[in-house]
């Protein structure tokens, strides 16, 4: 069942359980009768974060016009305000699905690990900003020979290589492969 509440910080409108919001009833600034609707949802690219788009709704509030997003208008106006330091998170992954029941406030890691579990995060080559390709960390991982000389080798800094090894970039990755050699060849061993 469909519940509706006033729109948190927007008076004049009012948000759905399930995700929705629309204008109350009013008179313009020229007095005219103004009837209520369904907003529609637009989705536009976060101008605060670097990743995905959520659905938003152009609101006015106090003379100008502001884009809010719909996850976040669901959650202040039945559960509050949003608490210090948290994001607001979708439970399933799906940033289409705006309910109630598919909404949380929580921390920014935990919102973190949700994108990796429900795979809406690009890591590894996914990630368009990736330098070195999962066979290169492979081989990264299981060649015997010194950072500097891999660096060389494949194009990048020796302290990526280092990072790597450290299990501090492409860890998930490393998870899956066998133990590192013990042994290193650097330069002055191949002489």
């Amino acid at each position: 069942m469909e519940e509706w509440r006033p729109a948190a910080g927007f008076p004049g409108y009012e948000v759905s359980s399930l995700g929705r919001v629309r204008s109350l009833d009013r008179v313009d600034s020229v007095g005219r009768r103004r009837k209520g609707q369904i907003l529609t949802n637009a989705r536009r690219p976060l101008r605060t974060s670097k990743g995905g788009s959520y659905y938003r709704v152009r609101l006015r509030r106090n003379g100008r016009t502001e884009d809010a997003p719909i996850h976040v208008l669901v959650l202040e106006s039945f559960v509050g305000p949003r608490p210090p330091g948290m994001h607001a998170c979708h439970n399933d992954g799906d940033a289409d699905n705006n309910a109630l029941d598919n909404l949380r406030w929580d921390t920014p890691s935990s919102n973190q690990r949700d994108k990796v579990r429900h795979q809406t995060i690009a890591r590894g080559e996914a990630n368009g900003w990736a330098k070195l390709t999962e066979t290169q960390v492979r081989e990264i991982w299981l060649s015997p020979l010194s950072a500097p000389l891999l660096a060389d080798e494949l194009g990048v800094n020796k302290e990526t290589i280092a990072r790597i090894r450290r299990r501090e970039l492409w860890a998930w990755f490393a998870e899956g492969l066998p133990p590192r050699p013990l042994r290193r060849v650097t330069a002055r061993s191949q002489r």
